[in-house]
């Protein structure tokens, strides 16, 4: 996916529907999530061998120092008590870290 747009798309209510993303990154950096729906819709960073990194807190954007390499994003609902579609946006943001 390209960090310089949002991922905008909808889940299912009824099925415990998840989106992924792979993201790849060239350098070490901070990537940080701002979501539109923070009660209701989860995000799980993933190593690509699919061990959790990092998931959002209810509520809460987040943000993680990661190094260079492939990684998934995983969209998913906290619950399944929405309408039938759950529109949402989340914006990504990506800052090199600088080697000290």
């Amino acid at each position: 996916i390209d960090t310089t747009k949002p991922i905008e798309d909808y889940l299912n209510g009824t099925s415990g529907d998840k989106d992924i993303f792979k993201i790849s990154i060239d350098t070490r950096s901070t990537l940080s999530f701002t979501n539109n729906k923070k009660d209701k819709v989860k995000i799980s960073l993933y190593y690509l061998d699919e061990t959790l990194m990092q998931e959002s807190v209810k509520g809460e954007d987040f943000s993680v120092d990661i190094s260079a390499g492939d990684y998934y994003i995983e969209i998913s609902s906290y619950d399944d008590t929405y309408e039938e579609k759950l529109p949402y946006k989340i914006e990504l943001s990506l800052v090199k870290v600088e080697d000290i």
